[in-house]
């Protein structure tokens, strides 16, 4: 008998949900036909059952998604597709399917406030701030590359370094629902770091904390990394992380 643990835990426990485990195809060595004997004697609920008792943490955090889409760049028609830890651009009848998820995260801003915020740029104090362990002239010029780490004390971060009086008019979406980041269908994976070569991808907290899984479109269609920067693509068809003005 082959001792596939995880196998045989999908196999003893998922029901009609089995075909989402490696696509059902489990070895025919795997006998759990004990424990399916115990659960009918036990009268053990469905698992069914466990995702309604649960459903809060598997619909606020987006693992059962909605819906599920592609991703296709406006310039070369081409959509991304999973390689290795990252993604490339292909023929998008091969693109991976993806889906919003993680949780909202405390203080996080609805893409119109996100807009509001990159406004705000324009018109931003130039005078001397305190960043947290040095200063700047505009809280704009605090991260210096470092993102959120380098905005604190007389600013906050928004996904950009803004005055804590702009960040006091920014209106937050509800904390602890759906969603914050993006996640792959069918996987345990999400968009992480926003890297030179577009984005790589880790598990997902689904808790929503995770800065490095934060990204949100706006209404321009741009996609937002938790770093203030955006995902692009750049000569060869190939992805890159930069401007989200550009």
């Amino acid at each position: 008998e082959k001792y596939d643990n995880v196998a045989r835990t999908a196999a003893a426990w998922w029901d009609d949900f089995l075909p989402k485990f490696r696509g059902g195809n489990i070895d025919a060595s795997v006998n759990v036909s004990k424990t399916l004997r115990l659960k009918k004697e036990l009268g053990c609920k469905p698992f069914a059952y466990f995702l309604h008792r649960f459903r809060k943490l598997y619909l606020e955090s987006g693992m059962l998604p909605n819906s599920v889409f592609r991703l296709r760049s406006k310039s070369t028609g081409l959509c991304l597709q999973r390689q290795n830890k990252g993604y490339v651009l292909q023929n998008c009848n091969g693109g991976t399917w993806l889906h919003q998820g993680n949780m909202i995260p405390e203080r996080f801003p609805t893409p119109d406030a996100l807009q509001g915020i990159i406004d705000s740029l324009q018109f931003e104090y130039k005078g001397k701030v305190t960043c947290g362990g040095h200063q700047a002239y505009g809280c704009s010029q605090c991260p210096q590359g470092h993102g959120s780490e380098w905005c604190n004390a007389d600013c906050a971060w928004m996904f950009a370094c803004v005055a804590k009086e702009e960040a006091k008019k920014v209106k937050f979406q509800k904390a602890k629902t759906c969603c914050s980041g993006i996640r792959e269908w069918n996987s345990l994976d999400c968009w992480a770091g926003l890297t030179g070569s577009g984005p790589e991808t880790a598990l997902c907290d689904v808790t929503g904390a995770s800065v490095d899984q934060q990204y949100m479109f706006d209404r321009a269609g741009h996609i937002w990394h938790g770093s203030g920067l955006c995902l692009g693509v750049k000569e060869g068809k190939k992805l890159k992380k930069g401007s989200c003005e550009k």
